[in-house]
């Protein structure tokens, strides 16, 4: 049963991904370096999807969460400039959250594996794996809001001359 609810929420979650990338990818209004970022943005998903997947599999070390800092951070940066670009575009004050939350995850991560490095193996590699799962965990359950927010944007950009 829960495998079931699992593969159904990655369905939906993949065609969610999907449809942003699709409409990011139509806009051209846009330029190229803001439409790669998007699509960066949403294929990076897989980032956080695969540290999820891999805790069903083993426990986080500080290792594995040092060799997923540079991705976690990539993830983050591109959504990063994703949100600046919606909100310059758009003023929502939901895609300024957005930009802080992955500020704010980014500065954090990187905290969480120094601290784990310079003090406490067992702090820094709890407290990466909590952070990246809650977060990734908020993210998906706001997503398809998210995703109707940002669709209903992206088609008043493109019927507005």
């Amino acid at each position: 049963m829960a495998y079931g609810l699992a593969g159904l929420a990655l369905l939906g979650l993949v065609l969610l991904l999907t449809r942003v990338f699709v409409l990011a990818s139509a806009n051209q209004r846009w330029s190229r370096s803001v439409r790669y970022w998007m699509q960066a943005h949403v294929v990076l998903h897989l980032v956080p999807l695969s540290y999820l997947l891999l805790q069903f599999f083993t426990e986080p070390t500080l290792q594995l969460n040092m060799f997923y800092l540079l991705p976690v951070l990539s993830f983050f940066y591109s959504g990063r400039q994703t949100w600046r670009v919606f909100f310059e575009q758009f003023g929502s004050k939901m895609y300024r959250i957005f930009f802080l939350g992955n500020t704010g995850m980014m500065v954090g991560h990187v905290l969480l594996i120094s601290l784990g490095l310079l003090m406490d193996v067992k702090f820094g590699t709890a407290f990466f794996c909590r952070a990246l799962l809650t977060y990734f965990a908020i993210h998906l359950l706001i997503l398809g809001f998210a995703v109707v927010k940002i669709e209903d944007d992206l088609r008043s950009v493109s019927t507005n001359p």
